[in-house]
Protein backbone atom coordinates (compact mmCIF):
# COMPACT_ATOMS: atom_id res chain seq x y z
CA UNK A 1 0.00 0.00 0.00
CA UNK A 2 2.80 2.58 0.72
CA UNK A 3 3.81 2.05 -3.05
CA UNK A 4 0.37 2.94 -4.21
CA UNK A 5 -0.18 6.37 -1.23
CA UNK A 6 3.86 7.08 -3.50
CA UNK A 7 2.43 6.63 -7.03
CA UNK A 8 -0.40 8.65 -6.18
CA UNK A 9 1.39 11.56 -4.49
CA UNK A 10 3.19 11.40 -7.44
CA UNK A 11 0.39 11.94 -9.55
CA UNK A 12 -1.20 14.44 -7.91
CA UNK A 13 1.88 16.73 -7.65
CA UNK A 14 1.93 16.07 -11.76
CA UNK A 15 -1.20 17.18 -12.29
CA UNK A 16 -0.84 20.17 -9.85
CA UNK A 17 2.62 21.13 -11.86
CA UNK A 18 0.81 20.92 -15.11
CA UNK A 19 -1.95 22.76 -13.87
CA UNK A 20 0.90 25.60 -12.85
CA UNK A 21 3.01 25.17 -15.97
CA UNK A 22 0.32 27.76 -17.37
CA UNK A 23 -0.57 29.53 -14.41
CA UNK A 24 0.90 33.49 -13.78
CA UNK A 25 -0.49 35.55 -11.31
CA UNK A 26 0.05 38.77 -13.02
CA UNK A 27 -3.41 39.61 -14.52
CA UNK A 28 -1.13 42.31 -16.12
CA UNK A 29 0.68 40.19 -18.26
CA UNK A 30 0.48 39.90 -21.95
CA UNK A 31 -1.74 36.99 -23.70
CA UNK A 32 1.32 36.33 -25.53
CA UNK A 33 5.37 37.09 -25.44
CA UNK A 34 5.71 41.06 -26.08
CA UNK A 35 8.47 42.26 -28.34
CA UNK A 36 11.20 44.88 -27.27
CA UNK A 37 13.73 46.79 -28.98
CA UNK A 38 15.64 47.08 -25.94
CA UNK A 39 18.94 45.01 -25.50
CA UNK A 40 18.20 41.61 -23.54
CA UNK A 41 19.65 41.74 -20.63
CA UNK A 42 23.13 40.32 -19.64
CA UNK A 43 23.58 37.03 -18.10
CA UNK A 44 23.97 36.74 -14.07
CA UNK A 45 27.55 37.21 -13.59
CA UNK A 46 27.71 33.39 -11.31
CA UNK A 47 26.28 31.85 -15.05
CA UNK A 48 29.47 33.00 -17.40
CA UNK A 49 31.48 29.90 -16.63
CA UNK A 50 29.29 28.02 -17.45
CA UNK A 51 27.74 28.84 -20.88
CA UNK A 52 28.37 26.29 -23.65
CA UNK A 53 29.01 23.17 -21.28
CA UNK A 54 27.66 20.14 -22.20
CA UNK A 55 24.31 19.08 -19.86
CA UNK A 56 26.37 15.50 -19.48
CA UNK A 57 29.14 17.59 -17.25
CA UNK A 58 26.56 18.07 -14.74
CA UNK A 59 25.60 15.00 -12.50
CA UNK A 60 21.37 15.02 -12.47
CA UNK A 61 18.85 15.27 -9.78
CA UNK A 62 15.41 14.22 -9.72
CA UNK A 63 15.39 16.24 -6.46
CA UNK A 64 12.94 18.47 -7.85
CA UNK A 65 9.63 20.26 -8.78
CA UNK A 66 8.38 23.05 -11.33
CA UNK A 67 7.70 24.70 -14.68
CA UNK A 68 8.88 26.43 -17.29
CA UNK A 69 5.64 28.43 -18.07
CA UNK A 70 6.49 30.81 -20.20
CA UNK A 71 8.43 33.68 -22.81
CA UNK A 72 8.05 36.76 -21.60
CA UNK A 73 9.52 38.93 -24.03
CA UNK A 74 11.21 38.74 -27.12
CA UNK A 75 14.49 40.96 -27.52
CA UNK A 76 14.99 42.06 -31.29
CA UNK A 77 17.72 44.63 -30.90
CA UNK A 78 21.33 44.42 -31.30
CA UNK A 79 21.22 42.03 -28.69
CA UNK A 80 18.07 39.39 -29.50
CA UNK A 81 16.83 36.49 -27.20
CA UNK A 82 14.38 35.98 -24.46
CA UNK A 83 13.32 36.83 -21.04
CA UNK A 84 11.66 33.56 -19.88
CA UNK A 85 9.82 32.99 -16.54
CA UNK A 86 8.83 29.87 -14.62
CA UNK A 87 8.83 28.45 -10.86
CA UNK A 88 11.23 25.63 -9.22
CA UNK A 89 11.13 24.08 -5.61
CA UNK A 90 14.04 21.37 -4.28
CA UNK A 91 12.24 18.52 -2.54
CA UNK A 92 15.19 17.64 -0.46
CA UNK A 93 15.91 21.13 0.82
CA UNK A 94 12.59 22.39 0.80
CA UNK A 95 13.55 25.72 -0.90
CA UNK A 96 13.97 27.08 -4.07
CA UNK A 97 16.94 26.93 -5.80
CA UNK A 98 18.95 30.20 -6.21
CA UNK A 99 19.82 29.40 -9.88
CA UNK A 100 18.11 28.35 -13.11
CA UNK A 101 20.16 27.14 -16.38
CA UNK A 102 18.85 26.94 -19.83
CA UNK A 103 20.35 24.21 -22.07
CA UNK A 104 19.27 24.24 -26.33
CA UNK A 105 18.76 21.72 -28.89
CA UNK A 106 22.39 20.86 -29.14
CA UNK A 107 22.70 20.02 -25.14
CA UNK A 108 24.53 23.07 -24.29
CA UNK A 109 24.05 25.44 -21.52
CA UNK A 110 22.92 28.22 -23.27
CA UNK A 111 21.35 30.90 -20.75
CA UNK A 112 20.81 31.27 -16.90
CA UNK A 113 18.18 33.10 -14.32
CA UNK A 114 17.56 33.42 -10.81
CA UNK A 115 14.97 32.79 -8.86
CA UNK A 116 13.40 36.13 -7.47
CA UNK A 117 9.73 36.28 -8.51
CA UNK A 118 7.23 35.68 -5.64
CA UNK A 119 4.50 33.31 -7.45
CA UNK A 120 1.66 32.92 -4.71
CA UNK A 121 0.10 30.60 -7.06
CA UNK A 122 2.26 27.58 -7.17
CA UNK A 123 2.14 26.83 -2.69
CA UNK A 124 -1.53 27.11 -3.16
CA UNK A 125 -2.14 24.77 -5.60
CA UNK A 126 1.57 21.97 -5.26
CA UNK A 127 0.93 21.62 -1.21
CA UNK A 128 4.72 20.24 -0.78
CA UNK A 129 5.82 24.01 -1.46
CA UNK A 130 5.63 26.08 1.22
CA UNK A 131 7.05 29.46 0.64
CA UNK A 132 5.66 31.45 -2.37
CA UNK A 133 9.33 32.96 -3.75
CA UNK A 134 9.76 30.45 -5.86
CA UNK A 135 9.14 32.04 -9.36
CA UNK A 136 12.23 32.21 -11.52
CA UNK A 137 13.00 34.93 -14.15
CA UNK A 138 15.86 34.24 -17.28
CA UNK A 139 17.32 35.32 -20.25
CA UNK A 140 18.74 33.46 -23.35
CA UNK A 141 20.46 35.08 -25.94
CA UNK A 142 18.71 32.73 -28.56
CA UNK A 143 15.09 33.85 -30.57
CA UNK A 144 14.35 29.96 -31.25
CA UNK A 145 14.02 26.26 -30.53
CA UNK A 146 13.33 24.04 -28.00
CA UNK A 147 15.29 24.72 -24.89
CA UNK A 148 15.09 23.56 -21.87
CA UNK A 149 15.13 24.35 -18.05
CA UNK A 150 17.15 23.21 -15.08
CA UNK A 151 17.47 24.00 -11.12
CA UNK A 152 20.68 24.16 -10.61
CA UNK A 153 21.46 22.64 -7.36
CA UNK A 154 23.61 23.42 -4.43
CA UNK A 155 25.47 20.39 -5.19
CA UNK A 156 26.78 21.47 -8.31
CA UNK A 157 23.56 18.72 -9.98
CA UNK A 158 20.86 19.97 -12.34
CA UNK A 159 17.57 18.96 -12.43
CA UNK A 160 15.24 18.98 -15.17
CA UNK A 161 12.37 21.65 -15.04
CA UNK A 162 10.72 21.66 -18.47
CA UNK A 163 10.78 23.27 -21.67
CA UNK A 164 9.34 25.63 -23.98
CA UNK A 165 9.82 26.41 -27.76
CA UNK A 166 10.98 29.92 -27.68
CA UNK A 167 9.92 30.80 -31.23
CA UNK A 168 10.65 30.07 -34.69
CA UNK A 169 11.23 26.67 -36.17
Amino acid sequence: MAGCRSRSGWLVLAAAAAVLAGCHEQDDAPAGPGESNAPLPPLPIWSRSLIGKKLTEFPSSNQCVGAFDLVRTHHTAASPGVDVEGWAWLKSEKQAPEHILFVGPDNSVVGAGETTIDRPDVPKAVPEVTISKVGWHGVIPATSGQMRAFAALPDGAICALGAKNIGGG
